[in-house]
């Protein structure tokens, strides 16, 4: 065989024995390895959670500080995203020549849009319907 041939070989099941090598020594200590690598301590995480049970006062006063504007940009989300809907069914309706027109309600029947509340009923019928 080639000289050059026999090297690569050789080297090549130098690597494979060292691999071999190395798969056995994480088989054999996988806990060291493990708590090496990881940054999550189990009983820190247990005090905090007995912590958290044990203040009332702080349940309280999370419950009583309600973020009403991130409830409401949920809501305004929705809204616009019903909105959003609806000029794209409408856009569809004006490149097909279907020029006649519908009623918000009748809209909504088509996108089959049947969980809106009638507070966004009314801002859609006020937005939409302006111009």
């Amino acid at each position: 065989m080639d000289p050059a041939l026999l090297k690569q070989q050789a080297a090549f099941k130098q690597r494979a024995a060292r691999a071999v090598e190395l798969a056995s020594r994480k088989h054999e200590s996988p806990s060291t390895s493990l708590s090496s690598h990881t940054t999550y301590d189990a009983e820190a995480s247990r005090k905090k959670k007995k912590r958290q049970q044990a203040d009332p006062q702080l349940a309280a006063k999370s419950l009583s500080e309600f973020n009403y504007k991130a409830a409401q940009s949920s809501a305004n989300a929705a809204n616009f995203g019903t909105m959003a809907k609806i000029v794209d069914y409408m856009k569809k309706r004006h490149l097909t020549a279907q020029q006649w027109p519908l009623s918000l309600s009748e809209i909504l029947e088509e996108l089959q849009v049947y969980d809106l509340s009638k507070k966004s009923e009314a801002w859609l019928q006020q937005v939409i319907f302006m111009f």
